[in-house]
């Protein structure tokens, strides 16, 4: 009887030991150097970032390091479904991560491997694949919005030039005419790294290998019925396209070919292109055909009352004094 207690207590034990570590998870995986063939690289320190839909819950406590394999493993994690896991790690300064990691009873075990770069202020591997700009006439305005998707082909993290003061890099930058208004970053993904700075929008973040997708928009004041804008090209252009949502407006410049109609989300525009601008050239478009600024109606009243007067006092004056 004794004996048949001892066992049964063991294997309770066990069941609990083994109940306890099936309540934990564990997240696994490789740091490799993108830049040096996909090299593992040892002796990285790797940090969780925990978040929830309220944002960071905790980004210091689970902290690995890789072996001489390259690879790290996270144990003892919260198997809680409400909580993403970001395995993230520094290399030559700048931070990158893994993708994101969910944990469940169900699938307590994940791998997310982080891919690090070289460093280079060489922009030579920059391109701009493709470049959307909509122009509209909006009362008194021009609305101004453009989406540009950039590629970086290399092999090394883009780092830019190190703006004065230090702190950030000049990484990527979209000058603005001097009378733009109501600049705003439609990129939700830029909104901690782009500010504007001396007329210009500014992107700060590092620009590791692969794609980045930039949108924004700004409103400047219609002068008359026609509008000028002109900007230097900095990374080769695969394809620039403007959009008119206005059938009446005439848009022109070097190299701008029409392309005829195009429907985009119920809405049909009229489509010009340019093709293959080079770094350094300018990029000019010269909207034409505008309604032209509108007279405010204070004005236009000021001014019948002012004609009115004068032609008041002018008959006033011409007017023959009566005889006594």
């Amino acid at each position: 009887m004794k004996k048949n207690i001892t066992l049964l207590s063991v294997i309770l034990v066990l069941a609990f030991v083994l109940n306890l570590h099936a309540q934990n998870g564990k997240i696994w995986g490789y740091v490799y150097n993108g830049t040096q063939d996909s090299s593992r690289v040892a002796k990285a320190e790797v940090k969780l970032v925990v978040y929830n839909m309220q944002g960071i819950v905790d980004d210091s406590s689970y902290v690995a390091h890789t072996d001489r394999s390259g690879k790290f493993q996270v144990t003892n994690l919260k198997l809680d479904t409400t909580l993403i896991y970001y395995p993230k790690t520094s290399f030559s300064d700048i931070v990158y991560y893994g993708h994101g990691v969910r944990l469940s009873e169900d699938s307590p075990v994940h791998q997310s491997d982080i891919v690090v770069y070289d460093s280079t202020k060489d922009k030579s591997h920059i391109i701009v694949q493709m470049d959307h700009i909509f122009l509209e006439e909006v009362g008194d305005k021009i609305s101004f919005r453009e989406t540009v998707i950039l590629s970086n082909n290399g092999k090394k993290t883009y780092m830019g030039e190190q703006m004065p003061g230090g702190g950030h890099f000049l990484v990527l930058q979209f000058p603005l005419p001097h009378d733009a208004e109501n600049v705003q970053l439609l990129s939700q993904e830029s909104q901690a790294s782009m500010f504007i700075d001396n007329g210009k929008l500014i992107d700060t973040a590092l620009f590791p290998p692969g794609m980045r997708q930039i949108s924004y928009q700004f409103e400047v004041p219609k002068k008359g019925k026609v509008w000028h804008f002109s900007r230097q090209v900095e990374f080769p252009t695969m394809s620039a396209n403007i959009f008119l949502r206005q059938p009446n407006l005439v848009v022109e410049g070097p190299g701008i070919q029409p392309m005829g109609d195009f429907p985009l989300r119920n809405v049909n525009y009229k489509h010009f292109m340019i093709t293959h601008v080079m770094p350094g050239t300018p990029l000019q478009i010269t909207l034409k055909n505008l309604s032209g600024r509108a007279l405010q109606i204070q004005w236009l009243v000021l001014g019948i009352v002012a004609v009115l007067l004068l032609l008041g006092f002018g008959y006033t004056m011409l007017k023959p004094a009566k005889k006594s």
